[in-house]
């Protein structure tokens, strides 16, 4: 197939749900995209290519850098945001495997023959003959060191100016609840206190996350693509119910709307929860568990998913993964949005405002 875009652009045409000329490639830009530095090596090894300086940029899982040889071997559009490490240290697990690393990861022999990395009182470690490391996941930079974040800004402005490959920063604004007994016990015991480091990770979140737009925007996204729309999603029952409601939406909606490059922020709001979303297509539900339920049982839309799911033999948990692609394509889309189209309404305007830009 002859290619008529950069490299780019075919990233940035598929993200924006509009036909690429080809699908486009990916390599090693995420995590979840990368490739063991174990299999990198005999990948070059294979080819031909030298294997002096595989580097390890994900130290945990042992992944490598996929250099621009590569990339270009096979056709890959997208690149790593990551600076090199400076000075780096040499690391031979076995055999005629060697790679670099930062400097900081420096993993010693135990006398069970493993590996392990330890960073004050935490340690992960790889078996003998293992490709990866287990244990307390340990980072190796500061992604908000001052001096660290400079080198992403100039690394995104190098990877902008000087190729046509697509790229994203990973890493720094992110925060999740905590599925660790300690965590569990102390949203029993302490709830105040986890309040207290639920708002101070927000504040943290805001703050980051602004400087990665401020800074990086003009060299990670087209300057045509800036501007961000955020949607806040709640359920109501949330907010209606609760005595002291975990985070005020209204007061996130305000800082929000000061983040450099943030156009506008809306709430999409579930009445009364997005699960009475779900049940707009109970069949779909139904077929989806393999059960036949006419009489659906209980007070909230929550409770009536756990009804049917406990009648398949199946535990439903609110904010869990329970092989949400499968169950969310069984759903009638078509039926869901034509009962809501209320509450999505704004999204819909946004989308056809783009729709018309192109």
């Amino acid at each position: 197939m002859k290619e008529t875009m950069t490299r780019r652009k075919r990233v940035t045409e598929a993200v924006n749900h509009r036909i690429p000329d080809r699908m486009p490639i990916d390599l090693g830009m995420h995590t979840s995209t990368g490739i063991s530095a174990f299999a990198y090596w005999e990948l070059r090894e294979y080819l031909g290519l030298e294997t002096d300086n595989v580097e390890i940029h994900d130290c945990v899982q042992v992944l490598a850098r996929v250099e621009q040889d590569i990339l270009e071997k096979f056709h890959c559009d997208c690149i790593l945001l990551k600076p090199k490490p400076k000075n780096p240290y040499k690391w031979n697990p076995r055999g005629k495997y060697k790679f670099v690393a930062r400097n900081e990861y420096r993993p010693v022999r135990n006398e069970k023959n493993e590996w392990i990395v330890t960073q004050g009182e935490h340690s992960m470690k790889m078996p003998e003959g293992g490709f990866f490391f287990d244990g307390k996941w340990l980072s190796h930079e500061d992604v908000w060191d001052e001096g660290y974040f400079e080198e992403i800004v100039t690394e995104a402005e190098r990877i902008y100016k000087e190729t046509d490959y697509f790229t994203l920063y990973v890493g720094g604004a992110s925060a999740h609840f905590s599925d660790g007994p300690d965590y569990l016990m102390k949203l029993i015991s302490e709830p105040e206190e986890i309040t207290k480091q639920c708002e101070q990770s927000h504040e943290w979140n805001m703050k980051s996350t602004g400087e990665i737009i401020n800074k990086c925007k003009n060299y990670i996204v087209d300057n045509k693509l800036s501007n961000s729309y955020v949607f806040v999603c709640f359920d109501r029952d949330v907010f209606r119910r609760g005595q002291k409601p975990p985070l005020d939406y209204i007061k996130l909606m305000e800082k929000l709307v000061h983040i450099n490059g943030v156009q506008e922020v809306n709430k999409i709001e579930a009445i009364e929860q997005i699960e009475d979303w779900f049940l707009l297509d109970s069949t779909g539900i139904c077929n989806y568990l393999g059960i036949t339920e006419k009489n659906i049982k209980g007070a909230t839309g929550e409770d009536k998913l756990k009804h049917l799911f406990k009648k398949a033999n199946k535990v439903y948990v609110k904010g869990k993964n329970m092989d949400a692609g499968r169950f969310i394509s069984s759903l009638d889309l078509n039926l869901l949005i034509g009962n809501i189209k209320a509450e999505i309404k704004k999204i819909d305007e946004i989308i056809l405002s783009f729709s018309q830009l192109q």
